[in-house]
């Protein structure tokens, strides 16, 4: 008879028992923005305004010769970054090997096949 009594009390027990094995701890309270908590809301504010409150250095430009052709009374064929550019105004060719190149900053470069250089973007590039 007591073996009867204790199967009936673990039998109906077990429920209650198996609801607290699998309770699992509550997670924290998310407040404001979704997924994140307050701490690391702030750690996102903090290198957000940190970034956008930097000086950027001033873009930069490279500009590289890459040949220069003359051909008979015709204006010569230019070579800049892999490209074939016109000559005009501001590109013009001097010399076998070398061009003037005018920037809209008033600034003039002069460049001699191979060379490389960098260049503020804001210069005005042609």
């Amino acid at each position: 008879m007591s073996r009867h009594w204790s199967t009936t009390l673990i039998l109906g027990l077990c429920p209650f028992l198996c609801a607290f094995v699998t309770i699992e701890p509550a997670a924290p309270r998310l407040e404001g923005r979704l997924f994140h908590s307050r701490d690391q809301r702030a750690h996102l504010d903090r290198r957000r305004f940190q970034t956008s409150t930097r000086p950027r250095a001033p873009e930069r430009k490279r500009l590289s010769l890459d040949g220069v052709v003359w051909h008979g009374a015709g204006p010569a064929l230019i070579w800049i970054n892999g490209d074939l550019v016109e000559p005009g105004k501001q590109i013009r060719a001097i010399g076998t090997d070398a061009v003037l190149i005018q920037l809209a900053n008033g600034k003039q470069l002069e460049l001699r096949v191979g060379d490389i250089v960098e260049v503020d973007a804001q210069a005005g590039l042609p």
